[in-house]
């Protein structure tokens, strides 16, 4: 069931998203683009809204949104 918080975040353009992910999970461009298999230019990109994550890596990210740092993986931080 979509609330109105949901419905309003999945409107919300991802970069921003992805930088606040960053800091809630405490991580660096760096951090993060290892955990995702791509390097911190592309995390970069991603956070300016120079290109999008792909497919696969929104899924992940959206699942990090939920999960925390467990969405990347065992022992991951």
């Amino acid at each position: 069931m979509l609330t109105k918080e949901t419905e309003r975040k999945d409107s919300e353009p991802i970069g921003p998203r992805i930088k606040v992910l960053r800091a809630k999970l405490g991580m660096t461009q760096s951090r993060l683009a290892e955990l995702m298999g791509v390097s911190f230019v592309t995390v970069s990109r991603w956070e300016n809204g120079a290109s999008v994550p792909s497919p696969a890596a929104l899924a992940t990210i959206l699942k990090a949104e939920i999960d925390g740092s467990a969405a990347f993986g065992p022992a991951q931080t």
